[in-house]
Formats: C-alpha cells, structure tokens, sequence
C-alpha cells in the first residue's frame, strides 16, 4: 500500500530520487521514548528513500510506458519502452506520421530525445522532445524543438 501511494506521489510530483534523499523533517515530541521514537522515525524515513528508489529503478526496466496511446494532436502512438529507453511510432488517420527514440535521463520522471516527421504525411519536420511521465496512464510535452503538434498522451492500453 505505501509502495503504491510513494509511486503515485512520485509520478504526479516528478520527483527525483536525489531530491528526496535531502527531505529533512524534525518533529517536537513531549512524550516518553521520544528519544526512541525518533530514532525509529530516522530508520523509517531511509527506509522509505530506499523504496522510492526501488520503485524508480523498478519503474525505468519494467517497460511501464508500453502501449498504445492517444494524443491531443490526433495521432496515436505506439510506444515500446525498455529499461531506460522509449521508441514511438505515432500515427494518424489524416496522414502524417512520426518516429521518436529517446532516453530517461537523471530524472526518472522525465525522458528526452529525438523526433523526426515520416515521408508519410505532408509535414518534413524534426526536433527534440522532452517528455514528463505524469502518471503511468498520462503523459505530456515539457519542452521540443520544431513543430511538433502533440503536447498531452494517454494510454489506451
């Protein structure tokens, strides 16, 4: 159950590992044991930074972004995520296409890359892309190069 509210947290916060190893908290207590408690609130807190880090680990070679996705440009893509890399093909009914191959880097909530029009569609385009993983259903377009029409995904399956 915690694992699952971290991992949500995370993702909809894009958090970095090296940024929750610097939470620091402190806690009054006025009760016997305090001396106890907050030992015990110490092993708890590097407990929970080692499964954040897990679940981040876990989360980058699991493949989590596999699937085929819509997005507000219209298109639908087909993404092929493996450890730390993601590949798409994104396709629409109206004609233009697009290829992307990027890489998470040291943010886990975020991968970038590069992404190039197909001879498919009308448009010859290309540029970078730098994606943010909002949840493991949502995704959406930090910042690109270009004109790349597609800023929000969701996974359809």
């Amino acid at each position: 159950m915690l694992r699952m509210k971290l991992r949500s947290f995370i993702r909809k916060n894009s958090i970095a590992h090296t940024q929750l190893k610097k939470v620091s908290y402190s806690i009054p207590i006025k009760v016997k044991g305090g001396v106890r408690l907050m030992q015990d609130l110490g092993m708890v807190h590097r407990q929970i930074v080692q499964d954040v880090e897990h679940l981040l680990n876990d989360s980058r070679q699991e493949g989590i972004l596999t699937g085929i996705w819509s997005c507000n440009d219209g298109g639908t893509y087909y993404i092929r995520h493996v450890a730390d890399e993601v590949w798409w093909a994104g396709l629409s009914s109206t004609g233009p296409a697009n290829a992307f191959y990027g890489r998470f880097g040291a943010h886990y909530g975020r991968f970038s890359g590069r992404w190039a029009d197909l001879p498919r569609g009308g448009t010859m385009e290309y540029g970078d892309l730098v994606i943010d993983v909002i949840s493991s259903t949502r995704l959406g377009r930090a910042m690109y190069t270009g004109r790349f029409p597609g800023s929000l995904w969701t996974k359809i399956r």
